[in-house]
């Protein structure tokens, strides 16, 4: 049963020949299934890249994603401060933010590059 669910083929074979458009609708409402299951898988796994960068293009999107963040931070602010002070301050927090955001990128590199070396270490040793 491609896509449809019908019980008896005399009723798949009066839909087919009465109503085409009503099964090439099911039948791609299951291809929309599949293909946002598979999206969605990927959305899990650059999710899970983000947690958990390892390699140096993960470090790049990481990078990336902080800058396009940062002009939106920016653009809002523009658009919300209402005075010279208000925008100065607005300003503090966003680099704050920034800063910290930095310092944990900066932790991750640190820790995938630890990971990496340990790993490095302990296969050279399986080999002795």
């Amino acid at each position: 049963d491609a896509g449809y669910s019908l019980k008896s083929n005399n009723r798949k074979q009066s839909n087919l020949t009465h109503k085409p458009a009503v099964i090439d609708n099911t039948l791609s409402r299951d291809e929309e299934a599949d293909s946002v299951g598979a999206s969605s898988l990927e959305q899990d796994f650059e999710f899970q890249r983000r947690l958990n960068p390892a390699t140096p293009e993960d470090f790049e999107t990481l990078q990336k994603e902080l800058l396009m963040w940062r002009r939106r931070e920016e653009q809002k602010i523009t658009l919300l401060a209402r005075n010279p002070e208000q925008k100065k301050a607005l300003y503090q927090i966003l680099l704050n933010r920034e800063a910290c955001l930095l310092r944990k990128i900066d932790y991750l590199k640190k820790e995938a590059s630890n990971h990496l070396r340990n790993e490095r270490t302990e296969n050279k040793w399986e080999k002795c």
